[in-house]
Parts: structure tokens; sequence; C-alpha cells
């Protein structure tokens, strides 16, 4: 089930806590975050059929931007905090993709960025979790946007990339289905019929 109708059921139940620090991220919470990101990324001039990129490392913010840009009806490409500057210039240009967000804890971002510009022209926006890093503006800005649902909602998918190893990292782009946000996602479904998950399984990873 898509989180919102977990959020509508439960809000306080977690949907992520992290084991190393205890610190809970909950459906309401990320229900909340997550619109507030799709507004935000509207603002930008994303929009449905776009591309965005995460590289960060494991962090709660991680799922409110991925599902920030599925229900703004985004391709979302994850990208490995132990990729060279090379091979991440490589899947930010490939998969077109128009905003990053990162994180100052990437140890290759300060390289990245004095070749962002040559190296990914399609680019356009490039955000730092916590209140930015050095020039980098902060995701935090989402904070000033509304906490409902944008008004163009529809279902993204995300594009993940091959590690490379016989040749350049490959991504398959899915077409897009256009339907509801909250329509059932492909993955989940298979997981659920594989491994019998359900609303209540906790996930350890």
């Amino acid at each position: 089930m898509h989180p919102r109708i977990h959020a509508a059921r439960n809000p306080d139940q977690a949907a992520a806590i992290r084991s190393d620090t205890g610190e809970t991220l909950t459906y309401g919470a990320l229900e909340q975050r997550a619109n507030r990101g799709a507004h935000f990324l509207r603002s930008l001039g994303i929009q449905a059929g776009d591309t965005i990129a995460i590289w960060l490392p494991n962090v709660l913010e991680y799922y409110e931007i991925y599902w920030a840009a599925q229900r703004a009806g985004l391709y979302i490409t994850p990208i490995s905090t132990k990729l060279t500057v090379e091979e991440v210039a490589y899947i930010l240009r490939d998969s077109i993709s128009r905003l990053l967000v990162t994180s100052g804890d990437i140890a290759e971002l300060g390289a990245f960025l004095d070749v962002a510009s040559a190296s990914a022209p399609d680019l356009r926006h490039i955000y730092a979790l916590g209140a930015g890093h050095g020039t980098l503006p902060g995701w935090d800005a989402i904070a000033d946007f509304p906490a409902d649902p944008i008004a163009d909602e529809s279902a993204g998918f995300h594009m993940v990339y091959s590690s490379g190893t016989t040749g350049r990292p490959k991504g398959i782009r899915l077409p897009l289905t256009g339907g509801p946000a909250t329509e059932p996602h492909i993955l989940a479904e298979r997981q659920a019929n594989r491994y019998g998950t359900g609303p209540h399984s906790i996930y350890l990873s």
C-alpha cells in the first residue's frame, strides 16, 4: 500500500527507524513532508516525466524525497555513495536528471561540484540536506510549502542503474502509467506475493 494509506489509518506508526540512533519517521510525518517536497519540486519547474537523482547515505530523508518525487510523477534515480565522480556524472547525464539531492557527507561531492556544469548539462538544481553545504541551498526549503497534495499528482517510478561491471552502468526507464499516485506499486506487490509481507510487517535492511 502507498504510504498515504498508512498515514490515513495509522499516522503515528513508524514508517522507518534508524537502528543506530533510534530516530523515527512516522507515516504521518512522511506524508506531510512528501507533499511539501512535491510542491517544492513543482516550484522548480520539474514536471511529470522528468528525472531527479538522489545521492545520499542511509538517512531518513531518503524516504521523503523518494515519495515526494513518486507522487509528482517523476523518475527517481538513486546513486551509490561508492561511485566515482566520473560514474556519478555519467548517470546524471544519461538519466537526464534535472535535480540532485545530496549531502555534505558524500566524500566525492566537492570534486563533483567542480565539474557538474560541464559533465551534467541537464542538471539544473543541486540541493543538500540540512541547511545546505557550502554554496548549495538546503532541501529544508520544503518547509515553506503546503502539506496537502499537489493538484496534478501521478505515479512516478524509480530508474535504477546497474553497477556497470561489464561497461557503463545501464538504466531501464519503464513507461509511467499516468495513474494516481496511490496505484499499486509493481515491486511492492511482487514482494507481498512472494514473501507474504503486509501492512504490519517489519523489514530490516
